[in-house]
């Protein structure tokens, strides 16, 4: 009698397309899933003869899983590539051609967590969580790239090529998310590596990045992962955890900077509408500004004047609920406090401490030497994340933006 359940067998031999691609089988007696089915699932994200409905049905179903049983489906897989990986030196090369061997394909994922696991996990708290969360993020942000990749192999090679060559802005503007929202900016200087931008006025909703997850608060998918919690409060407020129960549609970029009581900050931006308001003034003030003169027309019928306040009302963010932890602050949160012209330097992977760092000191040493702009003393630095966090590194746009203003001229 063989110790693997015959639900589990038919798994491993091939998932059908008329059932559920991922099969919740049994455990083993060991209490693990069992590796057969883990490497049946890789294989066919990875194989670059899967359809592509396939594929999304597939990861559709992992990530309806709740997060325990995900986890081990996730860590059954991770299981099959050190394995791989510690027995197997022939799979874990990198071959000129496409071979059509099992063990080349997971090689292929096995290198590339590899690869994902030496960079530096990312600043600003988002990113930080334990070695086995940190990997299974990962594998699970290969596996939902490979639904629209030809194979692990093409997947592979497209992360060597980028990593091979310069990053542009055009490109960094392509991983821009195109169906969220984000600040607008007048490009005025553009240096090879790095660019001046004039911001325009934009209103966010801010909190600490070192919170804790709440039990009370929105699900999050990564509890664990650094940064959570100050996740769970600021989405829990866009989508709808304020006063007035209003949904809003999320933005891009997250940004983390220095608060003015030396603290770290978090903050997401919210929808343009809001951004033509002064925060903390009278709504029946911020009617009067609408008129002529700012005297508001004491004709008006009452009608109207529900329709005036209706729209102001509309363009005034919900109040964030009692003891929520979040606030809403005009100003980019801080970002446009020295100065709404900044100096910005692009660059992808997560968004590293170290890298962040030494982004931040190239930026300065570019602009002291810049003919053109200088630094504004004393101003902080902010750093801007576009992506989620399961977006891969080489397809992420992250930025460092430091005030700026023009060079003063000695005479």
């Amino acid at each position: 009698m063989s110790p693997v359940p015959e639900n589990c067998l038919a798994a491993a031999e091939g998932y059908r397309r008329v059932q559920r691609p991922i099969s919740l089988c049994a455990r083993l007696p060991g209490g693990e899933w069992p590796s057969d089915a883990a490497k049946s699932m890789l294989l066919k994200f990875g194989g670059a003869g899967t359809p592509k409905e396939e594929k999304e049905e597939m990861l559709r179903t992992l990530q309806e899983l709740d997060p325990v049983a995900r986890a081990e489906q996730l860590d059954a897989a991770l299981r099959v590539l050190d394995g791989l990986a510690a027995t197997n030196r022939w799979a874990m090369r990198r071959w000129p051609l496409r071979l059509p061997s099992k063990r080349v394909a997971l090689g292929c994922y096995a290198r590339l967590l590899d690869q994902m696991s030496a960079r530096e996990p990312g600043s600003g708290g988002r990113m930080q969580e334990g070695g086995d969360s940190r990997r299974r993020r990962f594998l699970l942000a290969l596996l939902r790239e490979s639904v629209d990749t030809k194979g692990v192999y093409a997947l592979e090679g497209q992360a060597r090529q980028r990593q091979r060559r310069g990053v542009t802005m055009e490109e960094m503007l392509a991983r821009t998310p195109a169906d969220l929202e984000t600040p607008t900016y007048e490009v005025l200087d553009s240096r090879p590596t790095w660019e001046v931008r004039k911001y325009d006025d934009f209103t966010v909703c801010s909190t600490d990045p070192t919170r804790e997850v709440s039990a009370d608060g929105m699900r999050v998918s990564a509890p664990s992962m650094g940064g959570a919690g100050a996740f769970q409060a600021l989405a829990g407020y866009i989508f709808g955890s304020n006063e007035r129960n209003e949904k809003m549609a999320m933005t891009t970029p997250v940004l983390s900077r220095t608060a003015a009581d030396g603290g770290r900050k978090m903050s997401f931006v919210l929808p343009s509408r809001y951004w033509q308001i002064t925060l903390g003034a009278p709504q029946a003030s911020l009617a009067d500004s609408e008129a002529p003169n700012g005297v508001a027309d004491t004709q008006t019928d009452s009608m109207s004047e529900v329709d005036e306040g209706d729209r102001m009302l509309a363009k005034v963010p919900p109040a964030p609920k009692e003891a929520s932890g979040v606030q809403l602050e005009d100003g980019g949160g801080g970002f446009l406090e020295s100065s709404d012209v900044l100096a910005v330097v692009w660059f992808d992977g997560y968004a590293g401490k170290g890298d962040v760092d030494a982004q931040q000191r190239q930026l300065r040493a570019l602009v002291d030497v810049d003919s053109e702009w200088e630094a504004v003393p004393d101003a902080q630095p902010t750093l801007m994340q576009y992506n989620d966090p399961f977006v891969l590194p080489w397809k992420r746009r992250n930025e460092v933006a430091i005030p700026v203003r023009k060079r003063q001229v000695v005479a």
